[in-house]
């Protein structure tokens, strides 16, 4: 990779909170807990170039946690529990570079997951896996009890399906508890997957953008290039440092 363009951009530190790869493009989620300031930035693979993310005013917090999930041309992402659908488009400016715009689709809430005996007091971690078609697991740990020599992990396989009047629902499968015996701090959730599963992120664009789309609507929210999101999210974990 060329080098990061935009370390000056920010007046304080940036963590990477996540990322999504798709159509040969890397996003970086990146996130900013002590002043709640995020970005995300595009790194195209075979033109070796960063490009700022431009977002919609929906997009009001870091969007990834952990690896996003690519399936066709909608990213999905797990945040707090919410399960929340992204659209991510290119565009071609007139100058012959690329805009990268990202909105977000819809948020689902309602996943009916087994809690542990103990309530998870620090260190939570969760990631989403892509189990095909549109189910997933979503597997949740954190720390109880300093003392407690053992941790629980909550995984609860769930689906995306259309209910009444066509709009997108979270259905549960199935939710369990397991505990492990860990020694020391405990473990943080880093990458989860299944072997039985292929890789469905897309490798490259197919089409070229069309000449309808060789400029941006002048319709769309755009926010700025970072900015502040709301209180409410500060209880988002930034995993992976950017320093």
């Amino acid at each position: 990779m060329t080098s990061y363009p935009f370390y000056n951009d920010y007046d304080t530190p940036m963590d990477i909170t996540g990322y999504a790869v798709c159509y040969g493009i890397i996003l970086f989620s990146f996130g900013c807990r002590k002043e709640m300031n995020f970005d995300v930035i595009a790194f195209h693979i075979s033109r070796n170039e960063w490009k700022r993310v431009k977002l919609h005013t929906s997009v009001y917090f870091p969007p990834f946690l952990g690896r996003a999930v690519v399936i066709g041309k909608t990213i999905y992402s797990l945040h707090w529990e919410e399960f929340i659908a992204f659209s991510f488009k290119t565009y071609k400016a007139d100058d012959g570079s690329l805009v990268y715009y990202l909105s977000q689709q819809f948020r689902l809430q309602g996943l009916e997951i087994a809690r542990p005996p103990l309530r998870f007091a620090w260190d939570r971690s969760e990631y989403l896996v892509h189990l095909g078609n549109l189910e997933f697991f979503h597997v949740n740990t954190g720390c109880c009890d300093a003392d407690l020599p053992t941790q629980y992990f909550c995984i609860t396989m769930f689906q995306i399906v259309v209910g009444e009047g066509g709009t997108n629902m979270l259905k549960t499968i199935h939710s369990t508890v397991l505990s492990a015996d860990v020694e020391d701090s405990g473990l943080n959730l880093a990458l989860c997957f299944t072997p039985e599963c292929g890789d469905y992120e897309p490798e490259e664009c197919v089409n070229q953008p069309s000449q309808e789309e060789t400029s941006l609507d002048e319709n769309l929210l755009f926010t700025e290039h970072w900015r502040k999101y709301k209180k409410e999210d500060m209880h988002i974990r930034y995993p992976y440092s950017a320093r």
